[in-house]
């Protein structure tokens, strides 16, 4: 017992100092936290989506015949003001999280008019991740949606009412993807110049690994010699943006090394030994490991806040993340 409370706050001693804290939080208070979280972000979304419908005229960005333009009301970077113009595939992750921890709550609830109100901020949630259109945050999306609706299929008790719920929302769902004009030009018209990014960005990156592997080139130096790189090798669409890697995994090791690598994947490997025991902090630490295939996420602080902050209260709470 000793040893596995000793090891457990030398984990989190040793991945974020910054973070540690020897005060006790209660298990009433770790979940108000969450629910504080969510309300903030409904409020923002809510603000967001209203100055969008009356700029725009639209409940939703569907076609209406009319040329599209990225810088309408309903972009991305629109949509973002209001959280401090924060990367839109960030926002896409972190509402993620947030769905999970609303659909572990209605699993749990015995009310009925909360189930019912939380089942609308999930769907009105969900639809803004359509709105930010990242095809990373889409992807994990249907993950999540998949996951819950084989979980409530294995309830006997709800089977009756599964069938037509996820039929239902699938209509819907398909409803908005194929009418959502931002989210059809990026999964159509930008994918093909997307992929070009990521082959330059990532070649760009794994030559500098290959030179480089033991120490890397240093985070200070990174983005000059990627910028050397896609010169030399006439990158020119990264180039002319001056791109990161756009891969967490790969950054790391171009910038830090074996070493930063293996810090790395501790980092967001190893806490799965407590993860599993929490289907909130397991869909959290899987997100942003998916997530940072294609993206360099701590590259920003909003999210390096967002995840060490939320992943330092999981390591030292983690028994009391009971629903």
């Amino acid at each position: 017992m000793f040893w596995k409370k000793t090891e457990k706050n030398l984990s989190i001693i040793a991945i974020l100092p910054i973070f540690y804290s020897p005060i006790s939080v209660s298990k009433k208070v770790i979940n108000r936290t969450f629910y504080y979280i969510i309300i903030v972000m409904f409020i923002v979304l809510c603000t967001s989506y209203s100055v969008a419908v009356y700029r725009s005229g639209q409940l939703y960005p569907i076609d209406n015949g009319e040329s599209f333009f990225y810088s309408n009301p309903f972009s991305r970077q629109e949509y973002t003001k209001l959280f401090g113009s924060i990367h839109p595939g960030y926002l896409s992750m972190f509402i993620l999280i947030s769905l999970v921890f609303i659909f572990e709550i209605i699993l749990k609830s015995e009310v009925v008019l909360k189930k019912v109100g939380l089942a609308l901020i999930f769907i009105f949630f969900t639809i803004n991740v359509l709105i930010l259109s990242s095809k990373t945050a889409l992807f994990l999306l249907f993950l999540i949606l998949i996951y819950y609706a084989l979980k409530i299929l294995f309830r006997k008790k709800w089977l009756i009412y599964t069938v037509p719920i996820v039929f239902l929302f699938a209509v819907f769902m398909a409803f908005l993807i194929r009418g959502d004009k931002q989210l059809n030009y990026r999964l159509d018209s930008e994918s093909s110049i997307s992929y070009q990014y990521k082959y330059e960005q990532w070649t760009a990156s794994w030559e500098l690994i290959t030179e480089n592997w033991l120490f890397g080139v240093s985070g200070v130096d990174l983005q000059p010699k990627l910028n050397d790189v896609y010169d030399a090798k006439n990158y020119n669409l990264s180039l002319k943006e001056g791109l990161n890697s756009h891969n967490q995994y790969l950054q790391t090791f171009a910038a830090y090394g074996v070493i930063g690598i293996l810090f790395l994947l501790f980092i967001l490997f190893f806490p799965f030994k407590w993860a599993i025991y929490s289907p909130l902090y397991f869909w959290f630490l899987f997100l942003f490991i998916v997530f940072n295939i294609f993206e360099s996420s701590f590259a920003r602080y909003d999210s390096i806040f967002f995840f060490f902050t939320l992943n330092s209260l999981f390591l030292k709470y983690n028994s009391q993340w009971r629903f």
